[in-house]
Protein backbone atom coordinates (compact mmCIF):
# COMPACT_ATOMS: atom_id res chain seq x y z
CA UNK A 1 0.00 0.00 0.00
CA UNK A 2 1.30 3.55 -0.65
CA UNK A 3 0.50 5.79 1.99
CA UNK A 4 -1.13 9.21 1.07
CA UNK A 5 1.14 11.89 1.33
CA UNK A 6 0.17 14.70 4.16
CA UNK A 7 1.17 17.47 5.51
CA UNK A 8 2.94 18.15 8.85
CA UNK A 9 0.66 19.03 10.96
CA UNK A 10 2.34 20.57 13.89
CA UNK A 11 1.87 23.94 14.82
CA UNK A 12 -0.32 24.18 11.20
CA UNK A 13 -3.82 23.21 12.12
CA UNK A 14 -6.22 23.39 14.84
CA UNK A 15 -9.36 20.82 16.09
CA UNK A 16 -12.43 22.49 17.10
CA UNK A 17 -15.04 19.94 19.16
CA UNK A 18 -11.50 17.89 20.56
CA UNK A 19 -9.25 18.43 23.45
CA UNK A 20 -5.62 18.11 23.02
CA UNK A 21 -5.63 15.42 24.99
CA UNK A 22 -8.37 13.36 23.10
CA UNK A 23 -6.59 14.39 19.93
CA UNK A 24 -3.20 12.96 21.20
CA UNK A 25 -4.53 9.73 23.10
CA UNK A 26 -4.36 7.59 20.21
CA UNK A 27 -2.23 4.51 21.07
CA UNK A 28 -1.53 3.11 17.83
CA UNK A 29 -1.66 4.54 13.75
CA UNK A 30 -4.10 2.11 11.86
CA UNK A 31 -3.48 1.60 8.59
CA UNK A 32 -6.21 1.51 5.65
CA UNK A 33 -5.99 0.86 2.11
CA UNK A 34 -8.81 2.54 0.04
CA UNK A 35 -11.03 0.65 -1.91
CA UNK A 36 -12.94 3.61 -3.41
CA UNK A 37 -13.54 7.22 -3.16
CA UNK A 38 -15.40 9.90 -5.05
CA UNK A 39 -16.30 13.49 -4.70
CA UNK A 40 -18.91 15.84 -5.44
CA UNK A 41 -18.95 19.21 -6.65
CA UNK A 42 -21.89 21.62 -5.74
CA UNK A 43 -22.53 25.61 -7.20
CA UNK A 44 -25.33 26.98 -6.49
CA UNK A 45 -27.15 30.16 -8.28
CA UNK A 46 -27.72 33.44 -6.17
CA UNK A 47 -31.15 33.04 -7.29
CA UNK A 48 -33.70 30.49 -9.20
CA UNK A 49 -33.18 30.72 -13.10
CA UNK A 50 -36.09 30.05 -15.36
CA UNK A 51 -35.85 27.78 -18.36
CA UNK A 52 -35.91 30.50 -21.26
CA UNK A 53 -32.99 31.86 -19.09
CA UNK A 54 -30.95 29.34 -19.09
CA UNK A 55 -29.13 29.00 -21.83
CA UNK A 56 -28.93 25.51 -22.15
CA UNK A 57 -27.73 25.08 -25.42
CA UNK A 58 -24.94 27.48 -24.96
CA UNK A 59 -23.83 25.39 -22.02
CA UNK A 60 -24.70 22.08 -24.02
CA UNK A 61 -22.06 23.50 -26.43
CA UNK A 62 -19.30 24.03 -23.72
CA UNK A 63 -20.22 20.59 -22.67
CA UNK A 64 -19.52 19.09 -26.20
CA UNK A 65 -16.19 21.20 -26.86
CA UNK A 66 -13.06 19.60 -25.99
CA UNK A 67 -11.17 22.43 -25.02
CA UNK A 68 -14.02 24.41 -22.82
CA UNK A 69 -15.50 20.99 -21.78
CA UNK A 70 -15.61 17.32 -21.89
CA UNK A 71 -15.98 16.49 -25.29
CA UNK A 72 -19.21 14.82 -24.70
CA UNK A 73 -21.47 13.63 -27.62
CA UNK A 74 -25.21 14.88 -27.92
CA UNK A 75 -26.43 11.08 -26.98
CA UNK A 76 -24.80 11.84 -23.41
CA UNK A 77 -26.82 15.16 -22.59
CA UNK A 78 -30.30 14.69 -22.01
CA UNK A 79 -33.13 17.52 -20.62
CA UNK A 80 -35.82 16.59 -18.74
CA UNK A 81 -38.05 19.61 -17.73
CA UNK A 82 -42.37 19.18 -16.06
CA UNK A 83 -42.81 22.69 -16.81
CA UNK A 84 -41.42 26.03 -18.50
CA UNK A 85 -40.47 27.63 -15.64
CA UNK A 86 -38.37 26.57 -12.90
CA UNK A 87 -39.05 22.36 -13.36
CA UNK A 88 -36.15 21.15 -15.48
CA UNK A 89 -32.93 19.35 -15.07
CA UNK A 90 -30.10 19.26 -17.81
CA UNK A 91 -27.51 15.46 -16.94
CA UNK A 92 -24.70 14.29 -18.55
CA UNK A 93 -22.65 11.35 -17.71
CA UNK A 94 -19.59 10.02 -18.81
CA UNK A 95 -16.52 8.53 -17.75
CA UNK A 96 -18.70 5.22 -18.14
CA UNK A 97 -21.22 6.47 -15.61
CA UNK A 98 -18.71 7.73 -12.67
CA UNK A 99 -19.16 11.67 -13.99
CA UNK A 100 -22.51 12.92 -13.74
CA UNK A 101 -23.01 16.54 -13.79
CA UNK A 102 -26.52 17.99 -13.14
CA UNK A 103 -27.81 21.31 -13.73
CA UNK A 104 -31.12 22.50 -12.72
CA UNK A 105 -32.91 26.38 -12.21
CA UNK A 106 -31.18 26.74 -8.45
CA UNK A 107 -27.65 24.72 -9.05
CA UNK A 108 -25.26 22.70 -10.68
CA UNK A 109 -23.23 19.60 -9.44
CA UNK A 110 -20.66 17.10 -10.44
CA UNK A 111 -20.62 13.77 -8.81
CA UNK A 112 -17.77 11.79 -8.99
CA UNK A 113 -17.09 7.77 -8.22
CA UNK A 114 -15.35 5.07 -9.12
CA UNK A 115 -11.84 6.14 -7.79
CA UNK A 116 -9.52 3.62 -6.15
CA UNK A 117 -5.84 4.87 -7.00
CA UNK A 118 -3.55 7.93 -6.94
CA UNK A 119 -3.86 8.25 -10.90
CA UNK A 120 -7.57 8.14 -10.45
CA UNK A 121 -7.32 11.42 -7.61
CA UNK A 122 -5.25 12.99 -10.58
CA UNK A 123 -8.01 12.36 -12.92
CA UNK A 124 -10.73 13.67 -10.22
CA UNK A 125 -9.09 16.88 -9.14
CA UNK A 126 -8.14 17.85 -13.33
CA UNK A 127 -11.82 17.27 -14.12
CA UNK A 128 -13.10 19.55 -10.61
CA UNK A 129 -11.17 21.97 -11.93
CA UNK A 130 -12.62 21.84 -15.56
CA UNK A 131 -16.13 22.20 -14.59
CA UNK A 132 -15.37 25.16 -12.39
CA UNK A 133 -14.16 26.26 -15.29
CA UNK A 134 -16.75 25.38 -17.68
CA UNK A 135 -19.59 26.54 -15.47
CA UNK A 136 -18.16 30.40 -16.24
CA UNK A 137 -19.46 31.42 -12.44
CA UNK A 138 -17.92 34.76 -11.19
CA UNK A 139 -14.57 34.16 -9.69
CA UNK A 140 -15.85 35.00 -5.92
CA UNK A 141 -18.65 32.49 -6.23
CA UNK A 142 -18.46 29.96 -3.22
CA UNK A 143 -19.10 26.15 -4.05
CA UNK A 144 -19.36 23.19 -1.98
CA UNK A 145 -17.09 20.12 -2.09
CA UNK A 146 -17.52 16.84 -0.60
CA UNK A 147 -15.09 13.96 -0.85
CA UNK A 148 -15.45 10.74 0.22
CA UNK A 149 -13.82 7.45 0.79
CA UNK A 150 -14.15 3.68 1.62
CA UNK A 151 -11.14 1.85 3.38
CA UNK A 152 -10.80 -1.94 4.31
CA UNK A 153 -9.26 -2.99 7.67
CA UNK A 154 -6.38 -5.57 7.78
CA UNK A 155 -8.70 -7.78 9.56
CA UNK A 156 -12.47 -7.11 11.37
CA UNK A 157 -10.25 -7.30 14.90
CA UNK A 158 -8.46 -3.94 13.93
CA UNK A 159 -11.94 -2.79 12.62
CA UNK A 160 -13.44 -3.46 16.18
CA UNK A 161 -10.27 -1.98 17.75
CA UNK A 162 -10.22 1.12 15.85
CA UNK A 163 -14.04 2.00 16.48
CA UNK A 164 -14.06 0.79 20.19
CA UNK A 165 -12.07 3.96 21.19
CA UNK A 166 -15.06 6.30 20.26
CA UNK A 167 -17.66 4.53 21.70
CA UNK A 168 -19.19 6.17 24.70
CA UNK A 169 -18.07 4.75 28.19
CA UNK A 170 -20.64 5.70 29.76
CA UNK A 171 -23.40 3.71 27.32
CA UNK A 172 -24.63 1.00 28.66
CA UNK A 173 -26.47 -1.85 26.13
CA UNK A 174 -30.18 -2.57 27.01
CA UNK A 175 -32.13 -5.56 25.42
CA UNK A 176 -33.66 -2.71 23.40
CA UNK A 177 -31.02 -0.91 22.53
CA UNK A 178 -26.96 -2.05 21.70
CA UNK A 179 -24.15 0.80 20.26
CA UNK A 180 -21.53 -1.40 18.17
CA UNK A 181 -19.21 1.34 18.20
CA UNK A 182 -18.30 4.85 17.67
CA UNK A 183 -17.24 7.50 15.39
CA UNK A 184 -15.50 10.67 15.00
CA UNK A 185 -16.33 14.00 13.58
CA UNK A 186 -14.34 17.08 13.74
CA UNK A 187 -13.39 20.24 12.27
CA UNK A 188 -9.97 21.26 10.62
CA UNK A 189 -8.70 24.88 10.53
CA UNK A 190 -5.75 24.96 8.40
CA UNK A 191 -3.01 27.62 7.11
CA UNK A 192 -3.20 25.30 3.82
CA UNK A 193 -6.60 25.96 2.93
CA UNK A 194 -8.39 29.17 3.72
CA UNK A 195 -12.04 27.47 4.47
CA UNK A 196 -13.07 24.83 7.88
CA UNK A 197 -13.15 21.24 7.10
CA UNK A 198 -15.22 18.80 8.28
CA UNK A 199 -13.75 15.15 8.52
CA UNK A 200 -16.03 12.03 10.08
CA UNK A 201 -15.40 8.77 10.38
CA UNK A 202 -17.96 5.83 10.84
CA UNK A 203 -17.98 2.51 9.93
CA UNK A 204 -18.28 1.69 6.11
CA UNK A 205 -22.06 0.40 5.22
CA UNK A 206 -20.77 -0.69 1.69
CA UNK A 207 -17.72 -2.63 2.90
CA UNK A 208 -17.53 -5.23 5.83
CA UNK A 209 -14.93 -4.29 8.63
CA UNK A 210 -14.00 -0.90 6.51
CA UNK A 211 -14.22 2.63 7.58
CA UNK A 212 -16.26 5.20 5.59
CA UNK A 213 -14.47 8.66 5.73
CA UNK A 214 -15.69 12.18 4.39
CA UNK A 215 -14.63 15.35 4.29
CA UNK A 216 -16.60 18.73 3.76
CA UNK A 217 -15.44 22.22 3.37
CA UNK A 218 -16.29 25.16 0.50
CA UNK A 219 -14.07 26.77 -1.95
CA UNK A 220 -13.79 29.35 -4.25
CA UNK A 221 -14.67 28.85 -7.94
CA UNK A 222 -12.19 31.24 -9.51
CA UNK A 223 -9.33 29.25 -7.51
CA UNK A 224 -10.84 25.92 -7.77
CA UNK A 225 -7.65 24.12 -9.35
CA UNK A 226 -6.25 20.84 -9.66
CA UNK A 227 -3.63 21.66 -7.64
CA UNK A 228 -5.86 23.39 -4.95
CA UNK A 229 -7.83 20.46 -4.70
CA UNK A 230 -4.67 18.25 -4.02
CA UNK A 231 -4.07 20.36 -0.59
CA UNK A 232 -7.66 19.96 0.03
CA UNK A 233 -6.78 16.34 0.06
CA UNK A 234 -3.95 16.24 2.13
CA UNK A 235 -5.21 18.46 4.78
CA UNK A 236 -8.31 16.33 5.07
CA UNK A 237 -5.72 12.93 4.97
CA UNK A 238 -3.67 14.71 7.88
CA UNK A 239 -6.94 15.22 9.78
CA UNK A 240 -7.64 11.46 10.16
CA UNK A 241 -3.97 10.67 11.10
CA UNK A 242 -4.58 13.17 14.11
CA UNK A 243 -7.43 10.61 14.68
CA UNK A 244 -5.16 7.29 14.46
CA UNK A 245 -6.27 6.55 10.61
CA UNK A 246 -4.15 6.17 8.12
CA UNK A 247 -5.21 6.48 4.73
CA UNK A 248 -3.28 3.98 1.66
CA UNK A 249 -3.54 3.55 -1.63
CA UNK A 250 -3.50 -0.11 -3.12
CA UNK A 251 -0.16 -0.83 -3.94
Amino acid sequence: MEPMHVMTTDHSAEFCGASKTALTDILVMTPTEIQAFGTTVEIRFGHAIALLEAELSKFSARLQDANSGFGLSSEQIRLRHSDILYGYELVASFFGGNAILTRNAELVRLTLTGGRTKSDLSVITQTVENFCKMVEMAPETIGTVTMHAHASFSSATSAQEYFAQYKPKDFTDSSDTKLRSGGVIGFLRSTQWPYEIRTAIEPSLSFQDGAFVSFNSVFSVGLATAADLHTLVEVSAAATQIYGLQLAFPS
